[in-house]
């Protein structure tokens, strides 16, 4: 029949849809979507179209390959197909005797699909991802629903090796902190100790880049161990009052002599008798030298950076430190990018440091904030606010 042909026609198009979909965006909870919202319009479009006859449940139940259960708002289920019998084990007459909360007792209403779980007769369980809409004509909910257990325990293995892999990475990236350290001290020691012989103005210059390659690394190291603690929310902030000011002083000294070797002008602006901090104060050390290393980095020789630190908020709440340089700017697009932890820019190139990321989690990690405003060709401002001391976090 004419009917017969289109609902043929309807569930035919649709594991194709269904597996388009996931292929093009790499996860089956989209495909399962975009088959599910098909069936539902063609629905839709059945019940209201004029002088039909009344949906039949063999042409519309009998063909889909989806599992579909239509229940009473009460919960009781008024009807399935043969898949859905096939699905829960069950014939259809005896779901029909069903509440649904028995067949799926973790399924909650809600009108994204979920995973929900399904107990066998052979003490096995299923993962089943269910979709629900109401069917307003009929007074009813319709379920549709796929096993994805194939698919749930696949993404259960990823993630698995992904743990393992992260935990591998954190113990090789730990033990490299000594190594580091201690041919970083021996640079030091050879560049400062005369008794060693004196050094010629190359041989100076090479032994102050080896070492702050060094210090670098060791950035890194301790940002990629902290983040990976922050993300878990494992970290542990020693927090006390601390002199905001003065740990900006400290920074500005050791940031001074790299700026002047690249040619780029330091300027601070910071008040005296500056409020204290309730904070971790080596944490907001590091968070202060990413701020200014980073506009170091991005801006060319000869260009400035400015350092400002003042009160900000409503009613002075927040001290804020604000690192401006005139470079070349970001893009509006990636201004809540740079802030992950790996992403690829509009311009194509992948962003891997870890400083931004560290610091605005940092940030938060202190009840604090960290954001960023932006002119193409004019520079860029990074704003870092951490609350006062009466604003202390709890611990």
């Amino acid at each position: 029949s004419r009917r017969g042909a289109y609902w043929a026609l309807v569930f035919a198009v649709t594991p194709l849809l269904a597996l388009v979909v996931a292929m093009v965006f790499r996860h089956v909870v989209y495909g399962f979507l975009a088959a599910t919202a098909w069936l539902q319009a063609a629905i839709v479009w059945e019940l209201a179209a004029p002088r039909r006859t009344p949906l039949d449940r063999a042409e519309l139940f009998e063909l889909t390959p989806d599992a579909m259960v239509v229940a009473a708002p009460s919960g009781t289920v008024l009807d399935a197909n043969p898949a859905a019998a096939r699905l829960l084990g069950q014939p259809v007459r005896a779901l029909r005797r069903k509440r649904l909360e028995e067949l799926l007792p973790q399924l909650t209403a809600s009108s994204r699909p979920q995973v929900t779980h399904l107990s066998r007769s052979d003490g096995s369980t299923a993962a089943l991802l269910v979709g629900q809409s109401q069917l307003k004509s009929h007074h009813a909910v319709l379920y549709t629903m796929r096993d994805v257990t194939a698919e749930a325990k696949a993404e259960e293995d990823v993630l698995k090796k992904s743990a393992e892999v992260k935990a591998l990475v954190h113990y090789v990236v730990h033990d490299m902190k000594n190594p580091i350290g201690v041919l970083q001290g021996s640079l030091r020691t050879v560049i400062d100790d005369p008794n060693l012989g004196e050094l010629t103005v190359g041989q100076r210059k090479f032994l102050e880049n080896a070492y702050e390659s060094c210090d670098k690394a060791l950035g890194m190291i301790h940002s990629l161990l902290d983040v990976n603690k922050l993300e878990a929310g494992e970290f542990k902030l020693n927090l006390e009052p601390c002199r905001f000011d003065e740990i900006v002083k400290q920074v500005l000294v050791q940031q001074e002599d790299l700026c002047r070797r690249k040619g780029q002008r330091l300027e601070a602006l910071l008040p005296e008798h500056f409020p204290l901090v309730y904070a971790d104060p080596e944490i907001l050390r590091r968070m202060v030298q990413n701020l200014i290393a980073n506009a170091r980095k991005h801006t060319p020789r000869g260009s400035q950076i400015k350092v400002a630190l003042y009160k900000g908020g409503d009613h002075d709440r927040w001290a804020v430190l604000a690192v401006a340089d005139n470079g070349p700017g970001i893009p509006p697009e990636d201004r809540e990018k740079i802030f992950e932890r790996f992403v690829t820019l509009s311009n194509g190139k992948i962003k891997t440091g870890l400083g931004l990321h560290f610091c605005r989690l940092a940030a938060l990690a202190h009840q604090g904030k960290l954001g960023v405003d932006s002119e193409l060709g004019k520079g860029t401002t990074f704003h870092l606010a951490i609350p006062f001391q009466a604003e202390a976090p709890s611990r």
